[in-house]
């Protein structure tokens, strides 16, 4: 027997078994294997609006609609069933993971996940093996029986389509010359009405939150891995920045070199709100808000993944709303623009701090180009090695011993971030970790802090969440207290600038915060947190200028005499009393200046007197878009390289 003859038995033998569903012809079973396939996505998509109370626009379903059409009419030019049906498994399980893992992230973070997060898997493996990771099991969003059932009418549907296609590859009709037909009528006719659809929604893989639950889980993850292959290529080698002949220098403002030369200790705390700081159980927070200037109205202006977010915006007053996280992709770049790197050729020793791993987002590389000339991390600070030999790794002992507190930092690294040796000055950057969620269990390693609150009959009612997130704070006052302490034990207190705020509030616990904050009628106000600037020399007592991370480069650049290029610098001196109305931008359709809060397509005006705020919005929010494709492009280009 031939080989051709061996390949016609076995067709004759295929054509013997049976499949599970008869269909008439194939354009039967087209509609067939086309009903399921919808039937997945849509339960989806039911599964996310239910969960997040979004409803479906009639522009969405029709492109909703589109997206379907085109992805199955392109899988079902393969004619083998096998390889039809693993591809639907494929792409629809993809899909309903990454959005399950979307619905946890929009619930605790206010943000989504993107698909660029394939670079973080390491970190993603690690998170997931500690007990920090608790509050984002799908158990605690959907519960553990609702979880288990959408499991289960996931693989319902998945077998439901393999008993469709079993054994269903298609005949020798026309059937396939006419999907070829139909596919290519889809892209040059459907495309183009899909494009036109999606043009108001054309910013939003920097809206994530509102992008995810505007166009549907679906068509969020086509456009964000679409911005991920596309559109950093095109940003990357396209001039969208073309730097002005003749620079625009920083103007003078009241307090201007008055600070020259003097040290500089900027502490960025780990999300710590305003209303936890009082004059009893934190009393060296409350001692520098008094005697310093302590800004009523600074926000935090973080966006994806947070921390690492407001990191940068507060080292190069700079943004990056790209489709990845960009300390990881970008973390080899160079950053003549930060702070330490700025400030090293002003004669100063720059310092770099954070009591976690530095190869955390990378912080190892990243620190090092911007020019930080010391660095440490928790495997340098022998104190905590000493006090707990059997924890050796910090972020998978968690919470057995829980993260690593900011007291042992402050006091036992002083002599590093406050050197008292040096014949220049020096800047510390420091990142705590200590109050670091999550919240809701129980911390021994803070339980003096517990005891003290406990004889307080004003927290018999308050939740765990609270008076967990109140005992670490109590214990990085303590740390700020060996900080004045040594400070001021070396006579250094009154030649150092002091500057304090945090980097987010408490986002995984706002239903625990709701009360202290008035965030339900003045939405914008959840992004509201401390920011306190100490010196002797500068004014001390409230000051309600609207400020935010993006300030605090230009506020010591301007404190300490150095002149910088606003084109480069986003933020402004927050003691320049004639500064300009810029917008915070936490996103391309979210930001608010003193005039309105905007988000999704939309504003609340905050100065009801202001005679034309359609005019306004429009105008601000092309500023905005602009300002974000310039920062972007500082990022993709390596433009201070």
């Amino acid at each position: 027997m031939n080989k051709r003859q061996e390949i016609i038995l076995e067709d004759n033998k295929s054509n013997n078994k049976k499949p599970i569903f008869k269909f008439k012809n194939d354009y039967f079973r087209l509609l067939a294997e086309f009903g399921v396939f919808s039937l997945l996505f849509i339960y989806i998509e039911i599964v996310a609006s239910v969960r997040l109370g979004y409803s479906i626009e009639y522009k969405y379903l029709l492109m909703f609609a589109l997206t379907l059409s085109f992805l199955f009419l392109t899988i079902n030019l393969i004619k083998n069933w096998k390889v039809r049906f693993t591809i639907y498994t494929v792409l629809s399980s993809g899909i309903f993971a990454l959005s399950i893992v979307n619905i946890i992230y929009l619930t605790f973070k206010h943000d989504g996940v993107s698909t660029s997060m394939v670079t973080e898997l390491q970190m993603a493996f690690e998170f997931l093996s500690s007990g920090s990771s608790q509050s984002y099991m799908p158990s605690t969003v959907f519960g553990t029986f609702g979880f288990i059932m959408l499991i289960i009418g996931f693989i319902a549907l998945l077998i439901l389509m393999f008993l469709i296609c079993f054994r269903n590859n298609r005949q020798k009709t026309m059937l396939y010359p006419r999907l070829i037909i139909t596919s290519v009528t889809m892209y040059f006719i459907a495309l183009p009405i899909y494009t036109n659809l999606y043009a108001p929604y054309g910013r939003m893989s920097y809206e994530k939150f509102f992008s995810a639950q505007t166009i549907g889980q679906l068509n969020y993850f086509i456009q964000d891995f679409n911005c991920l292959i596309n559109r950093e290529l095109i940003e990357k080698n396209k001039v969208a920045y073309t730097a002005p002949e003749v620079k625009n220098i920083s103007k003078t403002s009241d307090y201007t070199g008055i600070l020259k030369g003097k040290n500089v200790i900027q502490i960025m705390l780990e999300e710590e709100d305003y209303f936890f700081f009082n004059e009893k159980y934190t009393p060296n927070f409350y001692r520098l808000m008094t005697q310093g200037t302590n800004f009523t109205n600074f926000y935090s202006a973080f966006s994806y993944l947070s921390t690492y977010d407001a990191e940068f915006k507060t080292l190069t007053s700079a943004m990056g709303y790209t489709c990845n996280n960009y300390y990881l992709a970008y973390s080899n770049n160079t950053y003549s623009n930060s702070i330490a790197n700025v400030l090293n050729n002003y004669g100063y020793k720059t310092i770099g701090m954070h009591n976690f791993r530095g190869e955390y987002f990378r912080r190892n590389k990243i620190w090092k180009n911007m020019g930080f000339s010391e660095l440490y991390y928790i495997d340098s600070m022998p104190a905590y090695k000493e006090l707990y030999p059997e924890h050796t790794d910090w972020f998978n002992a968690f919470p057995d011993i829980d993260f690593p507190p900011d007291s042992v930092m402050f006091d036992t690294m002083r002599n590093y971030y406050a050197p008292t040796n040096l014949s220049e000055p020096f800047y510390s950057y420091i990142l705590t970790v200590g109050s670091h969620q999550e919240y809701t269990h129980h911390r021994p390693l803070y339980q003096k802090y517990y005891d003290i609150l406990a004889k307080d009959p004003k927290y018999d009612n308050y939740s765990e969440a609270y008076l967990t997130d109140m005992a670490t704070i109590m214990d990085t006052d303590v740390g700020i207290g060996y900080m004045l302490d040594h400070l001021e034990e070396n006579n250094m207190l009154d030649d150092t600038l002091i500057v304090i705020y945090t980097d987010h509030h408490s986002y995984n616990n706002e239903e625990d915060f709701a009360g202290y904050r008035d965030y339900l009628n003045t939405p914008y106000d959840i992004f509201k947190v401390p920011c306190i600037i100490y010196n002797k020399n500068l004014p001390s007592g409230n000051n309600n200028l609207l400020t935010s991370l993006y300030d605090i480069v230009p506020t010591i650049f301007d404190l300490l005499g150095v002149k910088y290029d606003t084109d480069i610098y986003y933020g402004q001196s927050m003691f320049d009393s004639a500064r300009d109305d810029r917008p915070i931008i936490f996103g391309a359709y979210k930001w608010m200046n003193s005039k309105m809060y905007a988000r999704n397509f939309g504003y609340t005006l905050t100065d009801t007197t202001y005679p034309m705020p359609v005019e306004l919005y429009k105008e601000t929010s092309n500023f905005v878009w602009k300002t974000i494709q310039k920062y972007n492009y500082f990022i993709y280009s390596d433009y201070f390289k």
